[in-house]
């Protein structure tokens, strides 16, 4: 029988195995690390390291799987903290998941192309990552805006994933894209999430667009 003792000793330790990973991970591409090298970061012999994980694969699989679901705890808090004005929150919600994906090491190694040999992106397609992750934000966005039906919401959390896994994906090329653009480009599906009349006239992403900072910009000078 395993006690509540033992179940969160063996929570922690598995936390303090990822957390290993990560860290190695952040210096080092995922097909230059082997299980001693993880071992040896978090302390552990490398059979405490197999007891928890069956092969390299599956701990691969954990550590990007642990990233995602980080990430979007990161955005549903978003979500929740404003859910009056959907606009500015997708805004906000997008702006949150690229910083968070920038600092999700295995995650960044899958989305960005690798050298033959060194890919990490079969992890993502294996483990159904990114389906898991879109449910997951679908079902945060129903139930943060319940006038938002199925399908509208479906569509928002692929967009904001599949746009977010896009920039990620050329870190180095410079991109115009962020929340505010994104918000922009799903503004007709947002709209239904609150009642007509709820959100004050002109909305947040007209006082927030390129030509309201233009106007901004021009009293500012005068």
């Amino acid at each position: 029988m395993v006690t509540p003792f033992r179940s969160r000793a063996r929570e922690l330790l598995r936390e303090t195995l990822l957390d290993a990973a990560r860290q190695t991970l952040g210096e080092r591409a995922w097909s230059e690390v082997v299980m001693d090298d993880i071992a040896l970061a978090a302390g552990v012999s490398r059979g405490t390291l197999y007891k928890h994980f069956v092969s390299r694969r599956a701990f691969g699989r954990a550590i990007a799987a642990h990233e995602m679901r980080s990430a979007l705890a990161e955005v549903e808090r978003v979500l929740r903290a404003s859910p009056d004005d959907p606009e500015r929150t997708i805004a906000d919600a997008f702006d949150v998941l690229l910083s968070a994906g920038a600092q999700a090491p295995l995650l960044r190694q899958i989305v960005t192309p690798q050298p033959a040999g060194g890919a990490a992106a079969e992890l993502l397609d294996t483990d159904g990552l990114f389906v898991e992750a879109r449910t997951e934000l679908c079902l945060a966005l129903v139930d943060v805006w319940p006038r938002l039906s199925q399908s509208d919401a479906g569509l928002v959390s692929e967009s904001v994933l599949r746009l977010a896994l896009s920039c990620a994906a050329t870190p180095t090329a410079p991109s115009k894209l962020n929340g505010r653009r994104v918000a922009s480009l799903l503004a007709p599906f947002l709209a239904r999430a609150t009642p007509p009349g709820a959100r004050r006239k002109g909305g947040w992403l007209r006082e927030h667009s390129p030509a309201a900072d233009s106007d901004a910009r021009a009293q500012t000078s005068k």
